[in-house]
């Protein structure tokens, strides 16, 4: 006699529990193995079995490729990447921990009162913002008459536009 239709068991499939309700404790509500800790052995038993899993196993040539692919370097990193900015990116995460960005960002912050140039919002998240952007003139740096200060939001809506706001900013200095 043929299996149930239905039967997940009787058809030799791998599922999941999608009901966790049934992992739970009934009293405490919380997943009976939350917060145990696994011992070194358990831990290597719990690999052991998972190694064991593709042990005999093919992979279509499809899988084997996408694998492959995966696992090389990303041919779009640096110079080829569509957002190469000429490796000014490395320069700007180092400098951030200069005591020169630091000094020139407290200048940039007093001679705007800890305000936002843009909205007029005083206090709360500040950020320094060159105003001719460093990719176009990294000469100008620590040049204080190149800085102003914006609030995080409105420093995001100038991102990818910095040519739109140079005179906007100039005037506000």
């Amino acid at each position: 006699m043929a299996a149930p239709k239905g039967n997940k068991n009787t058809l030799g499939k791998h599922w999941k529990v999608k009901n966790t309700s049934k992992m739970k404790h009934p009293r405490t509500n919380v997943i009976w193995n939350k917060g145990k800790k696994m011992t070194e052995e358990q831990k290597k038993k719990i690999s052991k079995n998972n190694a064991k899993y593709w042990k005999g196993k093919k992979r279509s040539k499809k899988t084997v490729e996408k694998i492959k692919r995966t696992k090389r370097k990303n041919p779009m990193r640096g110079e080829k990447s569509s957002n190469w900015q000429g490796g000014i990116t490395e320069i700007k995460k180092r400098m951030r921990g200069w005591w020169a960005w630091k000094e020139w960002r407290e200048i940039i912050y007093k001679r705007d009162n800890w305000t936002c140039k843009m909205c007029g919002k005083r206090g709360g998240k500040l950020e320094p913002h060159h105003i001719i952007p460093l990719r176009t003139d990294l000469t100008l740096i620590y040049d204080v008459e190149n800085g102003i200060t914006l609030c995080y939001l409105c420093h995001r809506k100038t991102i990818g536009k910095e040519e739109k706001f140079i005179e906007l900013f100039q005037n506000l200095i």
